[in-house]
């Protein structure tokens, strides 16, 4: 058995026209560690699991000799022992839209905690969900959202990745009104029960209005942060931890999660204050959610004034820019990269 071809992930129509493209041999295909199919010198498939996925990932295929192939064949294929899943995992998600306008970005933040929700309900507990994506012309000239959605996830599914990738493409095509295609990648976890899954994200609803993205951010971003899955690197560190007996400082692992929920509503809180003053404006809302490089605040306001659009744009960003300051000075980890500004008539 020869390792000859090696892919992060790969569709089944792609996987056809490699499977053409071959020398005539005979191939043992693995999927995320799992043997998935044999293929003959002719291109002839035979699947050794019940059901295929549409994307294929962590793909390896070896080079076997005749029998090789013929053990193959006639044994049935191992089923993975399933990982062992906590009992309850704590929900956490970043987003990155700078190429949408801001309209569509909001509406898709809006559906996240009906995404996870719904997922939950079909057999898939999300513990967190990197969301991006854009806006492209299809062939009819009609715009297409294209989402990739980073995930990692406990499931009882077979499929998982196919569920998720239809229960996010139906709520974001009526969320947003456009034709949604969402490309899913990442670690899903089999078990026989699913944790349960806390999810302290803000849910709020996009009424429309007048929006107005604004950087909070001065100068130079400076290089871009390493990307981390915080979740697996908590649970990984906490199990090192008890396996030394230090329980203490696993626990305080623990505690820091809760404690970053409180700082997002004692943030927010003080944005809310800082805003509250503004004259010509009636504060309807504010909210908080992860980016890919720190927060971003939703401000929807009910102008009262006769104040431009422009003039209410800086008065807020000196006041969020402000409360920035503030923050700092309370000790709140929170930095804000941009805000989206929601003016009502």
């Amino acid at each position: 058995m020869r390792k000859v071809l090696e892919l992060p992930e790969i569709t089944l129509e792609e996987l056809d026209s490699r499977i053409k493209g071959l020398p005539s041999k005979l191939y043992l295909l693995k999927a995320d560690g799992t043997r998935i199919m044999l293929i003959d010198g002719v291109g002839k498939r035979f699947p050794l699991v019940n059901t295929l996925p549409r994307v294929l990932s962590k793909v390896e295929l070896y080079e076997l000799d005749k029998f090789e192939f013929l053990d193959l064949l006639n044994s049935p294929s191992p089923e993975p022992v399933p990982p062992s899943s906590p009992n309850s995992v704590t929900f956490s998600y970043s987003t990155g839209f700078s190429d949408l306008p801001p309209s569509a970005a909001l509406k898709i933040e809006s559906t996240v905690q009906r995404i996870v929700k719904r997922a939950y309900s079909r057999g898939i507990a999300i513990e967190s969900l990197e969301l991006s994506g854009s806006l492209r012309q299809g062939v009819t000239g009609r715009d297409i959202l294209r989402i990739t959605a980073k995930v990692s996830a406990y499931t009882v599914l077979e499929s998982p990745g196919d569920e998720l990738r239809r229960i996010a493409s139906e709520i974001l095509s009526r969320e947003t009104g456009f034709e949604t295609r969402v490309l899913v990648r990442g670690e899903f976890k089999r078990v026989t029960k699913l944790p349960s899954v806390k999810v302290d994200v803000s849910g709020f609803t996009f009424r429309g209005g007048e929006i107005v993205e604004i950087s909070l951010r001065g100068g130079s971003q400076g290089s871009e942060r390493l990307k981390v899955n915080r979740s697996a690197l908590e649970m990984e560190v906490e199990r090192m931890l008890k396996e030394a007996g230090i329980d203490k400082i696993a626990e305080n692992i623990k505690s820091t999660k809760s404690s970053e929920g409180i700082s997002l509503r004692k943030a927010a809180s003080v944005i809310r204050d800082s805003l509250r003053s503004l004259k010509g404006l009636a504060l309807l809302d504010v909210g908080l959610m992860p980016g890919l490089n720190g927060h971003k605040v939703v401000v929807r306001v009910k102008k009262e004034g006769k104040d431009s659009t422009s003039a209410i744009t800086s008065m807020v960003s000196e006041a969020l820019k402000s409360s920035q300051g503030r923050l700092r000075a309370l000790g709140l980890p929170i930095e804000l990269e941009k805000a989206y500004l929601i003016i009502e008539e």
